[in-house]
């Protein structure tokens, strides 16, 4: 079972595997609303780009919609390769 703590840990762990890669994620967490959203940018260090939606205002309120959120954004990350 998934935590609060550990999807934390996967967008950290996903941040940090941007580096040196044309492709990067970004995220947004927002503690207001509980949502969490995820974008995939392949222009070079986020310039004159648009990056493509992967997850927008995915809720994270319950243990489920953490479950949720968790694993869709390591399927569709770079953990998922490794």
């Amino acid at each position: 079972m998934k935590t609060l703590t550990d999807l934390l840990l996967l967008i950290a762990n996903e941040t940090e595997m941007n580096k040196g890669k044309l492709c990067t994620y970004t995220f947004d967490f927002n503690t207001q609303y509980n949502w969490l959203s995820m974008y995939k940018d392949y222009g070079v260090n986020g310039l004159g780009s648009n990056p493509e939606t992967v997850l927008s205002n995915m809720k994270i309120e319950t243990i489920e919609q953490i479950q949720l959120a968790y694993w869709s954004i390591f399927n569709e990350g770079r953990s998922s390769k490794n």
